[in-house]
């Protein structure tokens, strides 16, 4: 799973009200993503440079 399909979904759960989240350093910490935070950078042919 990346991370973000993992914020999608987690996005997706809290509209529809399938989750609440209440601790408040959590929300902070989630609106303080940018796109780019959560794009997929991972490599299309799973090769690393190391």
């Amino acid at each position: 799973m990346t991370k973000s399909k993992m914020l999608a979904e987690l996005r997706e759960a809290i509209d529809k009200g399938w989750l609440q989240i209440t601790d408040q350093d959590l929300i902070d910490e989630l609106k303080s993503y940018t796109i780019i935070d959560v794009e997929d950078n991972t490599p299309k042919n799973k090769v690393t440079r190391h």
